[in-house]
C-alpha cells in the first residue's frame, strides 16, 4: 500500500516538511491555508467506509469453508485499501470489503459442534486478530505524516503476522472428518516427553508436576489429569475447566479417608468401562458401519458415562458436602443426583446433561432417517454431528468434575488404586504410555504364560533405553509373568531385550539405605538382562562397582571387603562378563589379608573407582514405599541413590 504526501520547503530554516505539519528540523508552524490532497481524499473514504459499515447479521453458522473464504475477503479488502491509498474516490469497495471481513468474523463465533469446538474458537481469535489489524490499517490511510503511517501499519501487520499464524494451526476439518474423535493417549507420553525434556523416568517422577503446572504428589493423579487435560481438545475447554474449578472450590474442607477410598476404586472401575466404550463408538465410525449402529454404540457410552461415572463423582461430592455416606449416596439413582447436585454445588453447571439421550437409551428409542437422528419417537431431530456433540457434551460434564476431584485429591496428598486392582485394558494402556514415554512407538503387549513380548519401533531414532522400560514396566505386569522381552524395530535392524523379572522385582523391594546391598540387587538386574545377547552393563563397569564395594567403608575388615568382592564377582561370571579387573582386585586384598595391612594405594587406582557407580544405567527412582497408579495413571518406583 502506497500512500502520497505533499512536501514543502520550510521557509524559516529551509529544510523539506510536510504540508499541514510543522517543520521538523526547526519546529516552525504549517500555513492556515496548506492542504494534503490525497490525505484528506483518503480521509474522506475512509469516513464514508466506516459510516457505512453497518452491523453483521447475527445468528449465522459457522462457515463451511472458512479458508477459502478468508482468502476471497483478505484479498477484496487489501484491493480496496490499496485502491483507497492511490487514487480512488469512491467508498464503496472498501465498504463492502469491510463489511465482508465483519460477517465472516461474527460468523466464526457460532460454536463449532463437539470435538471440533475449541478449534473453532482458535479460527474466532484468529479472525478477530485480522479484524483489528486492517483497522490499524484503515487508520493508516488516515494518518497525517509518514512516521504515524508507517507506526500504525507495523502494529496491523503484526496482527495480521499473528493471526495467520494461527489460522495455519487451527484447520477447520470437513463433514466426514468432524464425525471422528479420539483418545489422547497415543500422544499423551510424547507429550509429556516433550514437556520434560526427556525420556527419564527419573525425571517424569520429578518433573511432571511443575511441567504440567500441578501440585507435587501422586504421579498417577498427575497423569490422570493431564489425559483428561488431553481430551480437552476434543471437548468444551472453557467448560470443562470452569466445571473443574467449581467442584474444587466446592472441596474445600478436609477429605473423608473411607470415601476416598471407596471412590478411587468406583472411579477405576467407571474409567475401565468408558474406554472400552469410547473404543465400540469409534471402531464403529472407522469401520464405516450402519449409522444406527453409530448411534446406538454412543448411546452406550453415554449411559456409561452418567451411570458410572458421574453417579461415581457426584455421589463423593453429596457425601463430602452434606452428611450422606459415599455408599448411600452412591446407592441413589442418578437421575436423583443429578437433580440434587446443584443444591449443593450451585456453581456446577449439569446442561450437558441431555434427557433425550438418557430416555433414548433406556427405552431403544432412537433411530436414523435421512441422515438425521431420531428420538424420542422422532420428536427431536438431530444432524449426525449435532448428536455426537451432545454425547460428548456428558462425557464433558464428567471428565470436568471429575477433574475437580482429582486435582482436589492431589493437593491433599492422595493416591489412586495400585495396579493390582487394574483391568487387562488398563495394563495395556500404560504399558503403551510407559513404552511411547521411553521411546518405543506402536507398542503391542503379548502376554502368554511366564512370558511378556512388547514389540514396537524407536520413535527416537535410535536404540531405546531399554533397562529402565523394564524397571517401570516391572510393576504393571502380572506377577505370573517372569521374562520380558522388548523387540525394538531400530534404524540398522532389530535390537532385542531379555529380562527375568523377579530380579527386577527383588531390587524395588530392597531397602534404600543398605548401600552394598542395593548394589548387589541392581548387579544382579543386569546379570538377568541381555541387550542383543550381552549384559547391558560393561565390564569396565562392574570392576569399577567392584572397586566402590571396598573403598566405601574404611573401617570395614579386609575379609568383608573380600566378601562383598566375591559377591560382585559371582554376579559378574553370572552375567557372562570378563573378571579380569575384579580378580586383580580380589588378588590384591588377599595379599593385603596375608601381610595383615591395610588396603594400599594400588587398589584406588585399579579403576575409575566410584565414577562407574555414578555412571550406570538410569533406572527409575522410587521410595521405599511403591508409588500408586490408576487406570489412567501410573506409580513409579523410587530409589535416591541412582
Amino acid at each position: 500500500m502506497r500512500l502520497d504526501f505533499d512536501q514543502l520547503q520550510c521557509t524559516r530554516c529551509g529544510g523539506a516538511r510536510l504540508a499541514k505539519c510543522p517543520c521538523p528540523d526547526c519546529g516552525a508552524p504549517p500555513k492556515r491555508h496548506e492542504i494534503q490532497p490525497s490525505v484528506d481524499r483518503r480521509r474522506r473514504i475512509v469516513a464514508q467506509a466506516v459510516a457505512n459499515r453497518g452491523v453483521p447479521i447475527a445468528g449465522r453458522p459457522f462457515p463451511e469453508e472458512l479458508a477459502s473464504q478468508v482468502d476471497a475477503t483478505l484479498t477484496a479488502l487489501q484491493r480496496a485499501l490499496a485502491r483507497a491509498a492511490r487514487s480512488g474516490v469512491s467508498a464503496q469497495p472498501l465498504t463492502t470489503a469491510l463489511r465482508d471481513l465483519d460477517q465472516l468474523v461474527a460468523d466464526s463465533e457460532a460454536p463449532l459442534p463437539r470435538p471440533h469446538r475449541n478449534r473453532g474458537r482458535r479460527c474466532s481469535t484468529s479472525l478477530h486478530l485480522l479484524q483489528s489489524g486492517f483497522d490499524l490499517y484503515l487508520e493508516t490511510l488516515r494518518a497525517d505524516s509518514v512516521l504515524e503511517a508507517q507506526n500504525l501499519e507495523s502494529r496491523g501487520q503484526a496482527l495480521i503476522d499473528e493471526a495467520s499464524d494461527h489460522l495455519d494451526h487451527s484447520e477447520i476439518p470437513g463433514p466426514e472428518e468432524q464425525r471422528q474423535f479420539g483418545s489422547p493417549w497415543s500422544a499423551l507420553a510424547a507429550s509429556h516427553a516433550g514437556l520434560i525434556g526427556g525420556r527419564s523416568f527419573t525425571e517424569l517422577q520429578d518433573g511432571l508436576a511443575p511441567a504440567l503446572g500441578l501440585p507435587p504428589g501422586d504421579i498417577g493423579l498427575q497423569i490422570a489429569i493431564s489425559a483428561i487435560d488431553a481430551s480437552v481438545e476434543h471437548l468444551d475447554a472453557e467448560r470443562l475447566i470452569g466445571l473443574s474449578d467449581s467442584v474444587e472450590s466446592a472441596l474445600e474442607g478436609p477429605l473423608d479417608a473411607d470415601a476416598v477410598a471407596a471412590f478411587s476404586g468406583d472411579l477405576h472401575v467407571s474409567e475401565a468401562l468408558l474406554g472400552a466404550s469410547l473404543v465400540t463408538v469409534q471402531n464403529a465410525i472407522s469401520d464405516e458401519e450402519d449409522d444406527v449402529v453409530v448411534v446406538g454404540r454412543a448411546l452406550d457410552l453415554a449411559k456409561v458415562v452418567r451411570e458410572r461415572g458421574l453417579r461415581t463423582c457426584l455421589a463423593l461430592l453429596k457425601a463430602q458436602l452434606t452428611e450422606t455416606p459415599y455408599e448411600s449416596a452412591r446407592a441413589e439413582g442418578v437421575g436423583l443426583l443429578l437433580r440434587d447436585a446443584p443444591k449443593y454445588v450451585p456453581s456446577v453447571a449439569l446442561s450437558g446433561v441431555n434427557r433425550a439421550l438418557r430416555d433414548a437409551d433406556g427405552h431403544q428409542d432412537y433411530g436414523v432417517a435421512e441422515g438425521a437422528v431420531l428420538l424420542q419417537h422422532g420428536a427431536q431431530r438431530l444432524t449426525f454431528d449435532a448428536f455426537i456433540d451432545a454425547v460428548l457434551g456428558e462425557v464433558e460434564t464428567y471428565q470436568g468434575i471429575a477433574r475437580g476431584i482429582l486435582l482436589t485429591l492431589l493437593k491433599a496428598g492422595h493416591s489412586l488404586p495400585g495396579p493390582e486392582t487394574w483391568s487387562p485394558r488398563a495394563r495395556r494402556e500404560l504399558v503403551q504410555y510407559l513404552c511411547e514415554f521411553a521411546g518405543l512407538s506402536d507398542a503391542d503387549l503379548d502376554i502368554g504364560g511366564e512370558l511378556a513380548v512388547i514389540s514396537g519401533s524407536s520413535s527416537v531414532g535410535e536404540d531405546v533405553d531399554t533397562m529402565p522400560l523394564v524397571m517401570a514396566l516391572v510393576g504393571f505386569l502380572p506377577p505370573s509373568t517372569q521374562i520380558l522381552r522388548i523387540v525394538v524395530g531400530v534404524d540398522t535392524g532389530v535390537s532385542e531385550t531379555t529380562a527375568s523379572l523377579d530380579e527386577f522385582r527383588a531390587w524395588t523391594r530392597e531397602d534404600p539405605g543398605k548401600d552394598h546391598a542395593a548394589r548387589l540387587s541392581f548387579l544382579a538386574v543386569c546379570a538377568a538382562t541381555r541387550v542383543d545377547g550381552a549384559c547391558p552393563l560393561s565390564a569396565e563397569k562392574w570392576v569399577g562397582l567392584a572397586h566402590s564395594a571396598i573403598v566405601e567403608n574404611p573401617d570395614e575388615d579386609l575379609p568383608t571387603k573380600l566378601r562383598k568382592l566375591q559377591q560382585v564377582r559371582r554376579l559378574a561370571r553370572a552375567a557372562s562378563v570378563a573378571t579380569t579387573g575384579i580378580d586383580q582386585l580380589a588378588a590384591a586384598l588377599r595379599e593385603q589379608l596375608n601381610s595383615k595391612v591395610g588396603v594400599s594405594g594400588s587398589l584406588t587406582s585399579a579403576d575409575g573407582g566410584a565414577s562407574a557407580w555414578l555412571s550406570m544405567p538410569e533406572l527409575p527412582v522410587r521410595s521405599h514405599k511403591a508409588g500408586r497408579g490408576a487406570a489412567f495413571g501410573i506409580g513409579l518406583n523410587r530409589r535416591e541413590e541412582t
